[in-house]
């Protein structure tokens, strides 16, 4: 114990002590709310973060609607009283003056088209509950999983839980995906809590300099899988929930196998391993704790307490994050809007996500998968909202075996325009757009051959 206090800087066992009973506590409370699974009326499951959001979703009903145009409109007002009212120096100035054109484009178009929703005014293919109207229902979760998210994650990240698992981890995450060992949670928040909690918790971190580039837009692309629950409704969508255990246990297994590979090519292996303050990582932190020791253990749980020692007060950091949510979601709204809708448009009202399906049509014929034109239609789809595919898909006679294939892979191609890729665009990730399309390619590209293969074992073994 004298070593550890010598360590931490401690001057006594009762100080090391209270500090290890906050990162027990507070580290307890974060972990019941992203991973305590809660039974609900119809017999599913959901984690304690979920029923708390949909909570507030379903009390405030429609109100939801009018709380995003509240946001949307308010937001581009803003911006542009700043950028032409006000002066450098300005807070209002300084929040809105890393805005990029992208980001000014999607505040005008998305408070048009929320405006029009609203009022019932203008084409349904713009208004309709396809387009529009769908990304709405999206946005009306995103409004309280990012606010919300933000301020809850900080008792995963800010009392010690992420040094403890990181240094736990280190072992078999360093040596298998070139990555610390606290990105094993940033995984695992995705799995029980949503995919835009894990990327956000990503951003924190990469944020309080635990991360470099590489490491942060890593982990964001590649373990910010879609939940348990969101699973289940994209399963049950597309009539294959009787399959759901060997569809969420593929996507499992499929996503981490594909870990390995995305992690050594490029794009994510030419980013740099340089923090956000622009100090690049020593060779040396790479390499460290690369093997298992009895001391393992006492280590995490040293790092987990000079961590928790590190926060003053814990109502002062739950504000801070939870004020950090608010403005990530004041910025992000609009730009989720935009997109999902222009997607949705693109997928519901227009023939180009067939037309790009046409040149995998062979392979999928190569690979033996059923249905091949049908599939070939739903694999860019994805990239537009991960839902749409089994949307597709779910009134269509089909083989069973090809609606498993465009299951899985809406799940593991990860990113989608409607709210994972806007929030790592906005949420202080260095990512850019041209990244995030090549890595949906790779990841496409990567998991058509595996899945198909799982497909025929599953067809031999007798499960469709």
């Amino acid at each position: 114990m004298e070593n550890i206090q010598k360590n931490l800087n401690f001057e006594d066992k009762k100080v090391y002590s209270k500090h290890l009973l906050r990162f027990i506590v507070f580290s307890a409370i974060g972990i019941a709310i992203f991973f305590w699974q809660v039974p609900q009326e119809n017999g599913t499951a959901n984690i304690l973060f979920g029923v708390i959001t949909n909570w507030l979703k379903n009390s405030l009903g429609s109100a939801n609607n009018y709380i995003i145009f509240a946001i949307i409109v308010g937001n581009s007002i803003l911006f542009f009283v700043s950028k032409f009212l006000l002066k450098e120096g300005n807070k209002l100035h300084d929040f809105y003056s890393d805005v990029s054109l992208y980001q000014i484009v999607c505040y005008v178009f998305g408070s048009i088209v929320i405006i029009m929703y609203i009022l019932n005014i203008g084409p349904q293919w713009l208004i309709g509950e396809d387009t529009s109207g769908a990304i709405v229902g999206i946005l009306k979760t995103i409004l309280w999983t990012i606010s919300l998210g933000a301020a809850f994650v900080s008792f995963l990240t800010s009392y010690g839980a992420l040094d403890f698992i990181g240094t736990l981890f280190e072992p078999l995450m360093r040596p298998l995906y070139k990555l610390p060992g606290c990105s094993a949670l940033d995984a695992v928040a995705s799995f029980v809590g949503t995919s835009s909690i894990g990327v956000y918790m990503t951003s924190l971190v990469y944020k309080k300099g635990k991360y470099t580039q590489r490491e942060a837009i890593s982990i964001a692309t590649t373990f910010s899988v879609v939940s348990v629950s969101f699973a289940a409704v994209c399963v049950e969508t597309a009539g294959m929930m009787p399959y759901f255990g060997v569809i969420f246990i593929s996507t499992f297994v499929i996503t981490f196998g594909m870990a390995f590979v995305m992690v050594r090519i490029p794009p994510l292996s030419l980013k740099k391993d340089i923090y956000i303050d622009g100090t690049e990582q020593p060779e040396s932190e790479r390499k460290e704790r690369v093997h298992y020791s009895g001391k393992l253990f006492k280590t995490a749980t040293d790092r987990a307490v000079k961590q928790a020692s590190t926060i003053p007060n814990a109502m002062t950091d739950f504000g801070i994050n939870l004020w950090s949510g608010a403005k990530l979601l004041f910025k992000a709204l609009a730009v989720v809007f935009t997109v999902g809708t222009v997607g949705m448009i693109l997928a519901e009202c227009t023939p180009v996500f067939n037309w790009l399906g046409y040149p995998v049509v062979p392979l999928l014929k190569v690979l033996g998968i059923p249905n091949a034109e049908i599939v070939a239609s739903t694999i860019f789809v994805g990239f537009a909202e991960m839902f749409l595919p089994n949307i597709l898909v779910a009134g269509l006679e089909m083989e069973v075996a090809a609606k498993f294939f465009v299951c899985v892979l809406s799940m593991v191609q990860i990113i989608y325009m409607s709210e994972v890729g806007v929030v790592l665009l906005i949420c202080g990730i260095p990512i850019k757009m041209s990244d995030m399309i090549i890595i949906f390619l790779e990841r496409t590209i990567i998991a058509i051959p595996i899945i198909a293969g799982v497909m025929h074992l599953f067809c031999f073994i007798g499960v469709f």
